[in-house]
This record gives structure tokens, C-alpha cells and sequence, in this order.
């Protein structure tokens, strides 16, 4: 009878540290799979301010471990130093010119990704997940090359635009 509950106890002990190990791998195992999901959302967002919008400024993310993007320069302010904070520049705007510009020339359905033309500053910083899923997986590489291509053309036609407005 001792026998037995000796044994009983061990397979108690065994499957209580079994389960125990279990929950510990599944946990490490979820919060690699979050750490990874963050990772990737973080070098999204960053190239599509980079390199597809231009924002500003064009710092790295050195020990940054979010990117906020934000309307204006001002609006920057008061951010902790572990965040990268972004703005549109005037090469957002030059890129923004070329993207309604393949939009309209195209005829892209901007309705499929839940944006209407023209895609606006605004629709750069609130819906950046839609405007970037546009560019992504709506433009093929020719019109990606242009819009990265033409923005600062854009964006001289548009500083000359203001000054000859003053």
C-alpha cells in the first residue's frame, strides 16, 4: 500500500512538472511569436516612412523600440526617448503627388483598400496601414520606382508652387 501511494505521489509529481514545463514553453513560445510580430510592425512602419513617404526626420532606429507617427513637427514633442517620432516632410508630399498621379493615370481602386481619392497628409499618418498595404500589394515595382523616384521632383514643383504664391 505504501508502494502504491509512493508511486502515486511520483506520477503526481511528474505530471504536475510536466504540465508546469508545458506552460512555461508555451509562454516563451508566445512571447517569442509577440516579440517577432512587434519586430516586423516596427521595420514596416519604418520603411514605409523611410522609404516610401519620406518622413522626417530620416535618423535610425537605433535603440528605439516604437515608431509613432505624428501630423507635424511640433506634434513631436514630449515623446519618451524610446520612441522614433515621424512626420511628413516635403518628400512625403512630392511622393504623395506621384501616388494620386499613378492613381488617377492607372486607375487604381483605392476603395479596395479602403481609402478614396486623393489620398491625403491625413490618410498618410492616421490610415498609414492602408496607404502602405496601396503601395505594398496595389502598385506594381514600376509605379513603386516612380513614386520614390519623383518625390523630391514633386516636391521642388511644390516649394516653387509656394513661393510663387507669396
Amino acid at each position: 500500500m505504501r508502494k502504491k501511494a509512493l508511486v502515486i505521489s511520483i506520477l503526481v509529481a511528474l505530471t504536475i512538472f510536466g504540465l508546469t514545463s508545458y506552460a512555461i514553453m508555451r509562454h516563451n513560445e508566445m512571447e517569442v511569436a509577440r516579440m517577432t510580430e512587434h519586430r516586423r510592425l516596427l521595420g514596416m512602419k519604418f520603411s514605409y516612412a523611410r522609404v516610401v513617404m519620406r518622413f522626417e526626420p530620416f535618423g535610425s532606429l537605433h535603440e528605439r523600440t516604437e515608431v509613432v507617427f505624428v501630423h507635424t513637427e511640433e506634434e513631436a514633442v514630449g515623446f519618451p526617448d524610446h520612441v522614433k517620432v515621424m512626420w511628413p516632410g516635403r518628400l512625403t508630399r512630392g511622393a504623395l503627388v506621384e501616388i494620386n498621379d499613378i492613381i488617377r493615370r492607372d486607375e487604381v481602386d483605392v476603395s479596395e483598400f479602403g481609402l478614396t481619392y486623393p489620398i491625403t497628409i491625413e490618410n498618410v499618418v492616421d490610415d498609414w496601414e492602408k496607404v502602405f498595404e496601396l503601395y505594398d500589394v496595389g502598385f506594381n515595382n514600376n509605379q513603386k520606382s516612380w513614386v520614390t523616384g519623383m518625390a523630391a521632383h514633386h516636391a521642388r514643383d511644390l516649394d516653387d508652387e509656394e513661393q510663387n504664391d507669396e
